[in-house]
């Protein structure tokens, strides 16, 4: 209520006794002319004229306050001229009046208040009324557009542009599928995935690069190398049937997983002797029997070694390993290999050379030793 009395005060107070102020200081003109014609003037000519002015005026004034405007001509006499005859002319021509910035501010202020004074009476009285909630959403919507603005002025002073940030996504490389989705289709810049070649049934006819292939299966061996001179002799007997009538590999192609390298027959031998000769050294030294699962079981090449007497009464060092020609026979596969090793007996120290003739067959998918015989 005090807030109220006091934009009445406001409204009607200070404004309105300026306004009237004004009015007198442009009537004065009318009152200070001198001449007989300002006499003859006096009565009801004259008031037929004043009136209606002051009334226009104060009209002004009040609307000026309610609805201030910046510019808005009033008429208002400027001038009074008497002719001989006696008759007084008055004159009236528009003037813009002026008014101050500070007026204009506390008219808005004023405004402003009162409606700030309606909104809690309205708030205060009638809560969670319809005209509340017009009240709250209306508040809410000029919160958000205020706040728009804000950040629009500090991306345009940061140097930000919004339709920067616009970034509209290139489909032209996708197709659609059938069920709706897309699919990325290949860049056809880029190179093609070199394709798996066809699995060569020759086997490798660098021995050395064969035995270099298959270097990862070596741990204790000091030396492996491929010896060209370490083959097979027509008409000798090796001690088995399978090995005097064997002939070289024509179809080294052993297994072709799919989405795999493919296992040649070549390379799987040359890697089980490397590994049991490896593995062995660890078996006489210290009696690890991981060698057993090269052999296979129930063979004679597992039977000799399961049954080796001198398991950790000796100690062996590998010097040599050379792996000659490979062959088929009609059940297995055969290898010529050359062996150099060095053995500490009771502190004697004794050096032994070996020629083998590995027999192996593919057992479950792996290779393995069935037999060796000396040559």
């Amino acid at each position: 209520i005090l807030e109220m009395a006091r934009a009445r005060a406001q409204f009607f107070g200070e404004e309105l006794i300026r306004d009237n102020d004004s009015i007198k200081k442009k009537l004065e003109p009318i009152e200070q002319a001198e001449g007989p014609a300002i006499e003859q003037a006096e009565g009801p000519a004259i008031e037929q004229t004043v009136e209606p002015v002051i009334e226009q005026t104060v009209e002004k004034a009040v609307h000026s306050i309610a609805a201030p405007e910046i510019e808005e001509p009033i008429i208002a006499p400027l001038a009074i001229s008497v002719d001989p005859g006696d008759t007084v002319e008055v004159k009236e021509e528009e003037e813009k009046p002026k008014r101050s910035i500070g007026q204009i501010v506390l008219t808005v202020i004023a405004i402003i208040l009162v409606l700030e004074i309606l909104i809690l009476g309205i708030r205060f009285f009638a809560p969670n009324s319809v005209a509340d909630e017009a009240i709250v959403n209306t508040q809410t919507a000029i919160f958000k557009t205020v706040t728009g603005w804000a950040d629009g002025i500090n991306d345009m002073f940061s140097g930000k542009d919004s339709n920067e940030d616009t970034v509209i996504p290139d489909d032209s490389d996708k197709d659609a599928n059938k069920d709706g989705s897309e699919e990325e289709q290949p860049n056809e810049d880029q190179p093609a995935e070199p394709e798996t070649p066809a699995p060569d049934p020759n086997p490798i006819a660098d021995k050395n690069a064969l035995v270099s292939s298959q270097m990862g299966n070596n741990i204790n061996i000091e030396q492996v190398k491929a010896n060209e001179a370490l083959k097979y002799q027509a008409g000798k007997n090796y001690g088995l049937t399978d090995i005097n009538n064997s002939k070289p590999i024509t179809n080294n192609i052993w297994q072709t997983p799919e989405n795999a390298v493919p296992v040649y027959y070549d390379k799987s031998i040359v890697g089980t002797i490397i590994a049991f000769d490896s593995q062995w050294i660890d078996f006489v030294n210290s009696g690890n029997k991981s060698v057993l699962n090269l052999l296979k079981k129930d063979s004679e090449a597992y039977r000799k070694t399961a049954n080796y007497s001198k398991i950790g009464k000796i100690k062996e060092t590998f010097k040599l390993l050379e792996i000659g020609e490979i062959r088929q026979g009609s059940t297995g596969f055969c290898v010529w290999v050359h062996e150099e090793m060095q053995i500490t007996e009771n502190g004697t120290i004794t050096d032994k050379k070996y020629n083998w003739v590995y027999y192996l067959e593919p057992v479950d998918g792996k290779m393995q030793i069935v037999n060796y015989f000396k040559f």
